[in-house]
Order: C-alpha cells, then sequence, then structure tokens
C-alpha cells in the first residue's frame, strides 16, 4: 500500500463493499470504553459541563448552536478520537490528547466543517418553518381575532388537520435528510485528522466511502442513534457519559476498517480493533 493519503483513499473507494458487522464495533468501542472508562467518562462530563454553561449564560439558541456546532463539539470529538486511536493501537495516551485538536494547525478545517452542519441545520429550521409557519398562523389569527363564522371555522379546522399531516410528512423528510448528510459525512472529522486532507478533500472521500458502503454505514448510524436513545434514558446524563463516547468510539472502528487505517499507517492486523473486528 502507498503512503501516499489519496493514493491510499482512491484504493479504498475502488476496493469490494465491505461487509463489516455492527456487533464488533459496538464491541470494540465497549471494550475501549471499559479499559479507558475514566477518561471516557471525563469527556462526558466535560461536554455536559459545556452544554450547561451554555445554556444558562448564553440566550440565543442559534448562537449557543454555533459555538457548540462549530467551536467545540469538532475539535473534542477530534480529541477524543485521538485518545481512543492511542488506545487501540496501545500508544502513548494522556488528557492532554482530548484538546490536542484546539492546539493543532487543522483546527481551521475541523471548524469548516462544523460551519457546513450549522449552515445546513439552520436552512432546514427555516423551510420548515416558512412552509407551515405561515399557513399555521393564519389560522391561530383568525380565530384570536373573532372574525370566522362557523362554516369558517369548520374549514380552518380542516386546514388544520391537513396543517398537521403537512408537519408530519415534512418533519419525517427533514429527520431522513438530516441523518443522511450525519452519514455521508460521518468520516470527514477522522479524514482531516489521519489523512491530512482538507475539509473539501476530506468531504469529498467521505462522500465516496460512505456510497461504496452505504449499507454497513446506515444500519451503524442506526444503532448509534439506538445507543444514544437508549443511554439518554438514563436521567438524560447518561447520553454525555457513555452515549457519546461509545458513539465516536464506534465511528472510529468503522473508519478504521473501511479506510483500511492500520495499513496505511504502516501496521499489520495484529492490533487490537483489527483482531476484536476479524474474531467473533
Amino acid at each position: 500500500m502507498s503512503n501516499n493519503p489519496i493514493s491510499h483513499l482512491e484504493q479504498q473507494c475502488d476496493a469490494p463493499t465491505r461487509s463489516g458487522r455492527v456487533g464488533n464495533y459496538i464491541s470494540a468501542a465497549w471494550s475501549i470504553y471499559q479499559s479507558d472508562i475514566a477518561i471516557l467518562f471525563l469527556y462526558g462530563v466535560l461536554v455536559l459541563v459545556l452544554n450547561y454553561l451554555l445554556g444558562t449564560f448564553v440566550f440565543n439558541y442559534y448562537i449557543q448552536t454555533f459555538i457548540t456546532s462549530v467551536l467545540l463539539m469538532p475539535a473534542l470529538e477530534v480529541g477524543l478520537t485521538t485518545y481512543i486511536h492511542a488506545s487501540d493501537r496501545n500508544k502513548d495516551k494522556n488528557v492532554s490528547q482530548l484538546f490536542s485538536a484546539f492546539q493543532s494547525p487543522k483546527i481551521l478545517q475541523y471548524m469548516l466543517f462544523g460551519a457546513a452542519l450549522f449552515v445546513l441545520q439552520a436552512i432546514g429550521r427555516l423551510v420548515f418553518a416558512q412552509v407551515t409557519g405561515e399557513e399555521a398562523m393564519g389560522i391561530i389569527g383568525s380565530l384570536q381575532a373573532g372574525k370566522i363564522e362557523i362554516q369558517e371555522l369548520l374549514q380552518k379546522l380542516n386546514s388544520l388537520k391537513y396543517l398537521v399531516t403537512e408537519l408530519s410528512i415534512l418533519g419525517l423528510g427533514l429527520i431522513l435528510a438530516s441523518m443522511y448528510v450525519q452519514a455521508i459525512t460521518m468520516f470527514v472529522l477522522s479524514l482531516i485528522l489521519f489523512y491530512d486532507l482538507t475539509f473539501v478533500q476530506a468531504l469529498q472521500y467521505s462522500i465516496r466511502l460512505v456510497h461504496k458502503n452505504f449499507a454497513t454505514v446506515a444500519i451503524t448510524l442506526l444503532a448509534a442513534v439506538g445507543i444514544g436513545l437508549l443511554t439518554s434514558l438514563f436521567c438524560c446524563i447518561g447520553l454525555y457519559l457513555i452515549g457519546f463516547p461509545m458513539i465516536i468510539a464506534i465511528k472510529f472502528f468503522l473508519f478504521d476498517e473501511i479506510t483500511n487505517l492500520n495499513t496505511f499507517e504502516g501496521g499489520d492486523k495484529n492490533d487490537f480493533s483489527n483482531h476484536l473486528l476479524n474474531n467473533f
């Protein structure tokens, strides 16, 4: 295999479709969580505290989302991925790796990724509000003004019924679109981190790799969402203390296998992740 990142990734894009089993990624992530529970737990506490502070002192929703999506979470995810990678490869690891991305020359690329997702989320919310907001406000305004006859009231209520249906369909469409965007951008940060790509290059290869292995990626993403929902049942803090670290670890092991990262790094198949993934 070539040590040139573009050449290596081109080979992975042309390689046969991976048929990874999601249970293996989850087991590998859980093993990492158990072996490094103190650090991963600390990461969860850090994210929880940051979200609490933002919710307490920053009252504008869009400013909160911008700080979280652009300035904090991409770099923190990269930091945890760096730690998980070091743990998996039996390399030196320490708490400072959780914050390594903030000092990295690649920080601008990480922020560009966060900004792109932030813009897409904002557009989705605006579309939802634009399509449904005017019609809903018209119905509510007529009722509040009292300028409405019985027959017209029945018509408005019927319109409201269709509005609820419209909201449901549009909401479902936005959820599916959001999940698709999450899927095709799943590898962007790791591609920047491990293959030293720019944001644009990482986005292009992430889309190609995901489409090449779409079934595996989609099932893994659904499993990650399920883990997030399950852990959020524990007084909501379970999502931060267990869910987020587990999801990031699962994403790393999926990325590790699909891009054949260990071979690119000059290793063999004897590291922890490949042993675990190939011996179930």
